[in-house]
């Protein structure tokens, strides 16, 4: 069994898993899952995601470095989030099917100095984000 598979099970044991497309990257899933199951959840009354916020993450970041992201479930979400020095970028999937959405901010002196969340995000918006986090420099937005 994957370790998807193993850690969903261990969550949601009489869970019968049915997807009619194929995940387009398994190695992101893979990724993810492995990630999230390593973290764990951290109270009791936390749940944690659904199969097909797993799935729904993978298939979004079939084209996105998450290798040096960090990866973890909040509540039944999976957070991705990548970094640059004091600037963040996090990827948000669930914790209802189909929700996403894509945060990003900056720090200076242990403030935030700007902030921008796109509720309605998409895989462009999420990749101009991490172009933003890549390329931006302080002082100049």
């Amino acid at each position: 069994m994957s370790s998807f598979g193993q850690c969903f099970m261990t969550s949601h044991p009489t869970a019968t898993i049915v997807r009619q497309q194929p995940v387009v990257n398994v190695g992101a899933l893979n990724t993810i899952v492995d990630a999230v199951c390593n973290v764990g959840i951290e109270a009791p009354e936390e749940k944690m995601p659904t199969p097909s916020v797993f799935l729904q993450a993978a298939d979004l970041l079939h084209a996105f470095p998450i290798n040096k992201a960090e990866i973890s479930p909040f509540y039944g979400e999976v957070n991705i989030t990548w970094k640059n020095g004091s600037d963040r970028v996090k990827a948000t999937f669930g914790p209802e099917p189909g929700m996403f959405f894509v945060y990003k901010e900056c720090f200076e002196n242990g403030r935030v100095t700007f902030s921008d969340l796109d509720e309605h995000a998409n895989e462009a918006s999420l990749r101009q984000s991490l172009y933003w986090l890549n390329t931006h420099h302080p002082n100049v937005r």
